[in-house]
């Protein structure tokens, strides 16, 4: 006698929603961002967000690294071609969890790396944004100021513009309060109410 094998309905993978605390390392006082992310968002679809939550310029490479494993940009042309495309990994697929941490360098020359906590994980509701912007505090460094060092010597000739060589380093950094978060004006970046196709 045959057996007929019950079909199981296929049923789509809940959509889940990330809270990310971002935390830029080396640098006092702290420059963090809290935002909530849609798991379906690939790591680089991530990397655009964190350089507009942060406030980076997309000037140079980056890569995250999530437990033992690297994901490059695919621009790079030292790039590991064993590495994982991080175009083709959703967040959803990293197997993240309530406190696990990864970490996301951007600028190979400056190196600033960024420390990523995942604070919760909630189901996605159908209309949420894709990206929401909840929080942060103090404005990101200048591009090319010469990493977290560069930034503190940075932060010397703000608080003391006539010491020696001040003035040529103040011109070269032009108007910049690295106490100035408009998380408005992120928000607007980071496109209508559902979220921005990044």
């Amino acid at each position: 006698m045959i057996q007929r094998v019950r079909q199981v309905p296929h049923r789509r993978p809940p959509r889940t929603l990330f809270l990310l605390h971002v935390v830029l390392r080396e640098v006092k006082p702290r420059i963090w961002r809290r935002l909530a992310v849609a798991g379906a968002l690939s790591l680089h679809q991530l990397h655009i967000v964190l350089q507009i939550v942060m406030g980076w310029d997309y000037k140079h490479l980056y890569r995250f690294t999530v437990g033992d494993r690297e994901y490059e940009d695919p621009q790079g042309d030292d790039r590991d071609s064993a590495s994982p495309d991080p175009r083709k990994t959703q967040l959803d697929s990293l197997a993240l969890q309530q406190g696990s941490t990864f970490l996301y360098t951007y600028d190979f020359g400056d190196d600033w790396e960024h420390d990523i906590v995942v604070e919760g994980i909630a189901p996605l509701h159908r209309f949420a944004a894709a990206v929401t912007i909840l929080g942060g505090e103090r404005a990101c460094p200048p591009e090319d100021c010469g990493g977290p060092h560069g930034y503190l010597e940075l932060l010397e000739v703000l608080r003391d513009p006539k010491a020696p060589g001040a003035r040529a380093r103040l011109d070269w950094m032009g108007q910049f309060d690295p106490d100035e978060l408009d998380l408005r004006r992120i928000a607007r970046r980071l496109g209508p109410p559902r979220g921005r196709a990044v």
